[in-house]
């Protein structure tokens, strides 16, 4: 105890195991869809088949000059002091590459803020509100945090 401020600090540790995602290789891969806004209409009507599902994420990721963006579903399991995350959705069209004359020449942290800003503009839409994404499960990101419920 701290006897400055009269509270205990107790370190516990707690094991995790955690699928990742591995995402494609810049420039070989490419998207069916032409503006991250189709790629987002897409996923809203991609609805996953489980109800295992605790949180969607939103990844972004950025090597080189390409800038990748993926979508999956966790599920949480604990037993004993080991918590597990896995990956239990992955929508049909998981990848989209961002547009390189938008993102290109951004640092990390203005390319994922800018991505974040269409994100929760995106989170206002009808389109996202009729979706899937929209019910009672949080929508989080690996950069900036949740995105909704606002």
């Amino acid at each position: 105890m701290d006897e400055n401020d009269g509270i205990i600090r107790v370190q516990e540790s707690i094991k995790m195991n955690v699928e990742r995602v591995i995402f494609p290789l810049p420039g070989l891969f490419k998207s069916p869809f032409n503006t991250l806004q189709e790629w987002l209409l897409e996923l809203c009507n991609d609805e996953p088949d489980t109800n295992s599902v605790a949180e969607y994420c939103l990844l972004y990721h950025s090597q080189s000059e390409q800038s990748i963006v993926g979508f999956v579903g966790h599920s949480y399991s604990t037993v004993g002091d080991v918590v597990t995350r896995k990956i239990s959705f992955t929508p049909k069209h998981m990848f989209f590459p961002l547009p390189k004359r938008e993102y290109r020449k951004l640092s990390y942290k203005d390319a994922s803020e800018k991505f974040y800003k269409e994100l929760k503009q995106f989170t206002k839409s009808g389109d996202f509100h009729n979706s899937f994404m929209s019910k009672n499960i949080p929508v989080n990101t690996n950069f900036g945090g949740q995105i909704w419920p606002e």
